[in-house]
């Protein structure tokens, strides 16, 4: 059986991104989507209680290619980019 190492790519990505947050005096939270991510739009939401990253992480580069053609979750990056 094939399996995605999806969730090895988010503990790396969030260990670096926690330091990068710290070292400018920060804390840093994540909050995962629970699977939920085809409605909430990410697998993770990272936080510093004032701003968020919304993150959609994927194993394979093939997989970011097919986001990019999701409608709705162009729409949701577009309006999050109005900010």
């Amino acid at each position: 059986m094939l399996r995605s190492h999806e969730q090895s790519i988010i503990d790396s990505f969030f260990d670096y991104f926690k330091m990068v947050v710290e070292d400018r005096g920060e804390n840093l939270t994540r909050f995962s989507t629970d699977g939920q991510d085809s409605i909430l739009g990410g697998d993770y939401i990272f936080t510093n209680s004032t701003k968020f990253v919304l993150t959609e992480f994927k194993y394979k580069e093939k997989g970011i290619k097919l986001e990019g053609k999701k409608e709705r979750m162009l729409t949701l990056c577009i309006e999050l980019d109005k900010d």
